[in-house]
């Protein structure tokens, strides 16, 4: 399994807080799982990550960007998808989520 997340910024990381807590909070409950940066070819990486993965595309089209980008990326594995504004705080039921369906959306909650 894999988290991935797509996360570009001209802010240096020490001044952009939200991906590494995104990050710190994946590996206090999965501390041996592959995360995945997906980014532009500028952005800095963001400590803790497994694998950079930079992709082309315009920033000011970010939804497409962010689409097109992960549709590249080319997983043969289960993967998770967050935003850098979430953080995961327990342990989720990994199995029975890939068990039950191939696509499951999780309820923000502000």
């Amino acid at each position: 399994m894999i988290f991935v997340f797509f996360h570009i910024s001209t802010v240096p990381e020490a001044e952009n807080s939200q991906p590494a807590l995104m990050v710190r909070s994946i590996r206090k409950y999965y501390p041996k799982v592959d995360i995945v940066q997906v980014t532009d070819g500028d952005t800095q990486v963001v400590s803790g990550v497994s694998d950079v993965f930079r992709a082309k595309g315009n920033q000011e089209e970010i939804m497409s960007f962010r689409t097109n980008a992960f549709s590249e990326l080319r997983l043969k594995e289960n993967a998770i998808y967050l935003d850098t504004d979430m953080l995961i705080l327990k342990k989720l039921k990994i199995e029975k989520i890939f068990k039950e369906g191939e696509v499951f959306l999780l309820k923000r909650d502000f």
